[in-house]
């Protein structure tokens, strides 16, 4: 939809408007509008380095699939006006932002911040595109500076702490009219880019996920004969991460991409059961006895288009 289309149809909307109705005496319906709020949230670890660990589809490319899809086809999702929805970029070690010299104002647009449809439209006329190409430009910038000075990233910490009011955006506001009330409401969604191991923070403890962890499981599964790795896992709590004690994951939808296995090889897995096969129950063992509202993992992506089929049935668009 472009966007004089959506200007007429703000007009049309307008024109017929919520208040140009009598009121028939009936109890008003109550109409939910959900707005899209979307982090990105890269490790941005040495994960990224494509010699150690080759794949097809960047952190950068995953970030473009969000910018270029912004408008129209996430703004304009079950909606015509009135869009609040959040984009932004944020790091899960905060240090990077100043080592890099991240210009993190790039890293975010907010459509919520404009009172009138007009200056959404005049927005997206005028400016979005230039807000777009600078929101994609300044990540991969980010992301060229971490493959050449690459930090470790605490994904626990960021989960308990980071995960704030920004991320998780509660705030719920009613518009009233004279058929119907709506109640303006935020989807937040979380989407982690992560290896899956958890090598940074607190190790050797139950902070952590890395890769001597999940070789003590491994080996210890296979020597108790057990037949199931969940079963195995229930009896060997020793293996479950911290649970978080976050209050604000209750309302966060979080999608983690693109976990990578180290057992496996250009023939196929190495060993069984595989360094993601074990990533997986663990991280979303974790994330669930957590409270998170919902939670999807992947491994690498085979290209891209792949990964925009995931993120966008993920996001319900």
């Amino acid at each position: 939809m472009s966007y004089i289309n959506l200007l007429i149809l703000s007009v049309i909307l307008v024109g017929c408007g919520l208040d140009n109705h009598s009121n028939t005496g009936k109890e008003k319906k109550e109409v939910i509008i959900e707005h899209y709020n979307i982090t990105v949230s890269s490790d941005l670890s040495n994960r990224l380095n494509q010699k150690l660990y080759p794949k097809a589809v960047s952190d950068a490319e995953i970030v473009n699939i969000i910018g270029m899809n912004i408008y129209p086809k996430i703004l304009g999702h079950k909606r015509a006006m009135n869009q609040l929805d959040q984009f932004r970029v944020d790091f899960i070690n905060k240090k990077q932002i100043s080592a890099y010299r991240v210009n993190t104002k790039n890293l975010e647009i907010d459509f919520s911040r404009f009172k009138l449809q007009a200056e959404r439209i005049q927005y997206l006329r005028d400016s979005f595109q230039g807000d777009e190409r600078r929101f994609e430009s300044e990540f991969l910038k980010a992301q060229d500076k971490a493959i050449k000075n690459p930090f470790g990233s605490d994904i626990w910490t960021y989960m308990q702490q980071g995960v704030d009011g920004f991320i998780v955006n509660n705030e719920q506001h009613l518009t009233k009219g004279s058929l119907f009330d709506y109640k303006n409401t935020y989807k937040n969604v979380l989407i982690v880019l992560t290896d899956g191991y958890i090598e940074a923070g607190i190790l050797d403890e139950d902070y952590d996920l890395s890769g001597k962890k999940i070789n003590a499981f491994r080996k210890e599964f296979l020597a108790s004969g057990d037949k199931d790795i969940q079963t195995f896992y229930k009896k060997n709590p020793k293996y479950r991460i911290h649970k978080l004690a976050n209050p604000l994951l209750k309302n966060l939808e979080v999608l983690v991409l693109e976990l990578y296995d180290r057992t496996e090889t250009n023939t196929g897995a190495s060993i069984h059961p595989t360094d993601l096969e074990i990533m997986k129950l663990i991280w979303s063992d974790w994330l669930k006895c957590s409270g998170v509202k919902r939670l999807e993992l992947y491994p690498k992506f085979s290209n891209k288009a792949e990964a925009e089929k995931v993120i966008f049935k993920f996001l319900g668009v």
